[in-house]
């Protein structure tokens, strides 16, 4: 005879690793906290500001100190929220690259 309780655990352990059916979206995947603070252009590097879900060529700058985390929170994030299989985006127009002004990263206008 089966215990309906290996059935309840199951339920459970189900429910506690989110819905399939899209209704638990995550948040959204926030740039903005990531240090911006400089001294030298030398310490920016620039990242995509785009889903990492989808396409988008818009481009901010972060401190450089902050790449490594930036791109392990973005990896996480893509095994977590994006759906399987590679996104095939248009490729981006040469983008400018980042500068220290005023003690911040940035991308400079052209």
């Amino acid at each position: 005879m089966r215990s309906w309780s290996s059935g309840f655990v199951v339920l459970v352990v189900a429910s506690a690793c989110g819905s399939s059916d899209g209704d638990s979206d995550p948040a959204p995947f926030d740039v903005s906290v990531y240090d911006r603070t400089c001294t030298t252009t030398s310490d920016c590097v620039s990242i995509a500001a785009a889903d990492p879900c989808g396409c988008g060529c818009d481009r901010v700058a972060i401190a450089r100190s902050e790449q490594a985390r930036y791109f392990a929170d973005r990896d996480a994030y893509m095994a977590e929220a994006c759906p399987a299989g590679a996104v095939d985006c248009s490729p981006c127009p040469p983008s400018i690259g980042p500068s220290c002004q005023d003690g911040l990263c940035v991308i400079a206008p052209p």
